[in-house]
């Protein structure tokens, strides 16, 4: 558990629904969708986290701590691309290809620096983190950290984005590695996706 100050809650980047103050963080574990076995353990001041509207997005959730900048993380789900079967795209993640995941497009994309990659097991399906700072000059807060995480479940392929936002990217490389990366973990190895 780590200490919060002031927490803000938005459905979108855009949109603030509410200011908690809060003395520590406490988790809650959600169903997603409703479904069984799409199950992720979330900081409980994320109450709208649910409010998703494609058929594919499952979880949207951004938390502000003034000082330490601010977390977004989107869960969703997808086909697997065409002509790749569930085995093939496990196969890669298990390999350095994993690292395409830090990949960023974009003309207002700059510094890419990928932070590491790791290969794992998530509930008996393969899965693999990739983490990345970069700078989007487009951007009101352009330093990121973007955590994307990957696994290959039987049926399609499921994605949990964290992304820390700060006014540069050595500010947000310091909240990351000070502040927000215990909690992306525990989200992280948290998220249970069906068999």
């Amino acid at each position: 558990m780590y200490y919060l100050r002031h927490v803000a809650l938005g459905l979108s980047a855009s949109i603030a629904l509410g200011v908690v103050v809060l003395a520590e963080t406490e988790w809650k574990t959600v169903t997603l969708r409703g479904e069984k076995g799409l199950t992720i353990s979330i900081p409980t001041v994320a109450r709208d986290y649910d409010r998703v509207k494609g058929r594919d997005d499952l979880m949207f959730l951004s938390l502000t701590v003034p000082g330490d900048g601010s977390l977004t993380c989107f869960a969703s789900r997808d086909e697997y691309p065409k002509n790749s079967s569930q085995a093939a795209f496990a196969a890669a993640l298990a390999t350095e290809r994993r690292e395409i995941f830090c990949g960023m497009n974009g003309t207002s994309i700059s510094q890419l620096e990928i932070g590491g990659s790791k290969s794992f097991t998530q509930n008996g399906m393969q899965a693999a983190i990739c983490t990345a700072s970069y700078t989007d000059s487009a951007e009101k807060l352009p330093g990121r950290v973007r955590s994307q995480m990957v696994i290959a479940a039987p049926k399609k392929v499921y994605f949990l984005t964290c992304t820390v936002e700060d006014e540069d990217q050595d500010t947000a490389q310091y909240e990351w590695s000070s502040f927000w990366g215990a909690t992306v973990t525990h989200i992280q190895e948290s998220f249970h996706v069906p068999q």
